[in-house]
């Protein structure tokens, strides 16, 4: 329960440097006509309206990704992502580096 920030952080600074690498190789090694940008939708049901808005916020903030819908109505999160080839990697990685490190912070 200590050291729960301190990882949230750190898993924000590795996904934020992951996606950064991401990006910059998509940018200048693929040409463009084969860059994939999709809306991916992410079921964050098993979140409250305020883990939402946070990873709504995290999720914008890490290259490549914006967040271009949000509701209280429905619990999801509609995300543009630059490089959506793979929608299942881009919904694992949210689960694995934010959501859960997200969790572990406000369910202390």
């Amino acid at each position: 329960m200590l050291f729960a920030f301190p990882v949230f952080v750190l898993s924000f600074i590795i996904a934020f440097i992951r996606s950064s690498l991401s990006v910059a190789y998509t940018v200048y090694c693929t040409p463009a006509a084969s860059i994939q940008a999709h809306i991916v939708t992410y079921d964050g049901s098993d979140l409250s309206w305020s883990e939402r808005l946070i990873l709504a916020q995290l999720v914008t903030l890490t290259p490549g990704t914006i967040v271009v819908g949000i509701s209280k109505e429905r619990p999801e999160l509609r995300i543009h992502v630059l490089d959506g080839s793979s929608q299942d990697e881009v919904k694992r990685c949210i689960d694995e580096s934010l959501a859960k490190q997200l969790k572990g912070v406000t369910r202390c």
